[in-house]
């Protein structure tokens, strides 16, 4: 079972994953300052970050590049999730990670596999079962 801090704008995007991921220690914030504040407390340590892009406020890539600066190895933890890239700045910051990024509408089963690949786990042996609505639907 791994911790997996996420971090998206939308509630139902939220709730989704965390049905997604369950049997994972999950941790949900709606932006970027309550990701932050997450990542700064003292506590377990999160093995995985799933990081909506875009969002009001602090970003995802205002957080990756936060953490850069402060501790830079966590920057190997996020997974990026997109509804699209709508900004120069944006493109930019994908072309130029070498982080995954998944983008909305996303396949359950994928996402469930980039997870399994960066913690090396399996969430309580239901990881692979399939779902009944393997999308979530676009972010607006």
């Amino acid at each position: 079972m791994a911790r997996i801090l996420i971090v998206d704008d939308e509630q139902f995007v939220r709730n989704a994953l965390c049905r997604a991921l369950k049997g994972h220690d999950l941790v949900t914030a709606a932006n970027g300052e309550e990701a932050l504040q997450h990542l700064t407390q003292s506590g377990a340590p999160f093995d995985l970050i799933l990081c909506d892009l875009m969002m009001p406020g602090v970003s995802g890539m205002d957080l990756y590049r936060h953490l850069g600066d402060r501790q830079p190895s966590r920057q190997a933890q996020f997974v990026f999730l997109t509804g699209g890239v709508f900004t120069d700045e944006a493109q930019d910051f994908i072309t130029h990670i070498s982080n995954p990024v998944i983008q909305k509408p996303f396949n359950f089963q994928q996402l469930r596999g980039i997870v399994r690949a960066r913690i090396g786990a399996n969430p309580s042996g239901n990881g692979d079962a399939p779902d009944s609505d393997d999308s979530a639907p676009p972010s607006p």
